[in-house]
């Protein structure tokens, strides 16, 4: 048998490895693709790292405002708890000085009362009940009490000799009473030895008491026969004048009331 020529052999031979060459570029192409993706994996993961640092820094400045805030609105708050505390206090020691200042000028208004009453004769139109005159009586003849008094059911009885404010009656002496009231008739009865006389709009001092004592009685009142701004004259038991004047007949019967010590006493 004979060899093959080499011109067979040629043609029965491997063919050149298109396959293989083919198959290296797609390696290549993949290989491209893979450092491509990697690369926009890594700018994208770069991104992603930047969007989260500045999420955090917004985070973190969110985060300071808000505590400053609270930290704001907490001070405002404290100074309004002082505010609040402060204007109550003031509201107290404005109230409590209110209250001094009208006891004062109640006070004020009594003393400056009592005072016109004692100096001043009051006018018989005035609209405000007259108190007694005293400026008539001798310098021999001294004020013995001058203080107001008050006869309502109930009320003690009533010692025109006395020196107390309320002319109250020895309890162990009723006898030596000069005044009493009596309900519900409403009459104004005297002691033993005890006269009165109703000079009207005649000044009651010293003086005209003194000049009425032909013209008293004795016994009883009934107290609708008086009103306000009368003027009464009474001699008391152990003989000493005083000076009434009408200041109220609602709920008995009130009296600015002097009595004098006569010359001697």
């Amino acid at each position: 048998m004979s060899e093959p020529t080499q011109t067979e052999s040629s043609a029965t031979g491997p063919k050149p490895k298109k396959g293989r060459k083919k198959q290296g570029r797609h390696i290549t192409w993949v290989t491209a693709l893979l450092g491509l993706l990697s690369a926009i994996l890594l700018l994208a993961s770069g991104y992603l790292g930047y969007l989260a640092e500045q999420n955090n820094l917004a985070a973190s400045q969110a985060n300071e405002r808000a505590a400053e805030a609270k930290s704001t609105v907490a001070a405002q708050s404290s100074t309004i708890d002082t505010l609040t505390s402060d204007q109550a206090i003031n509201s107290s020691a404005l109230q409590a000085a209110q209250s001094s200042v009208s006891v004062l000028a109640s006070q004020n208004s009594l003393l400056s009362s009592q005072l016109a009453n004692l100096t001043t004769p009051v006018s018989s139109s005035s609209s405000a009940p007259p108190g007694p005159t005293f400026t008539t009586a001798p310098a021999a003849v001294s004020v013995r009490n001058p203080n107001p008094i008050y006869l309502r059911p109930g009320s003690p009885h009533i010692d025109l000799d006395s020196t107390e404010a309320n002319w109250a009656t020895d309890p162990a002496n009723e006898a030596g009473a000069d005044l009493s009231f009596y309900s519900p008739e409403d009459r104004l009865a005297m002691g033993y030895g005890t006269r009165m006389s109703l000079l009207q709009t005649t000044p009651a001092n010293y003086d005209n008491c003194k000049a009425s004592y032909a013209g008293m009685s004795s016994g009883e009142e009934k107290i609708g026969e008086f009103k306000v701004s009368d003027n009464v004259c009474v001699l008391t038991g152990e003989s000493r004048y005083v000076a009434l004047v009408v200041t109220s007949v609602t709920d008995g019967i009130h009296f600015n009331a002097t009595s004098y010590d006569p010359p001697g006493r």
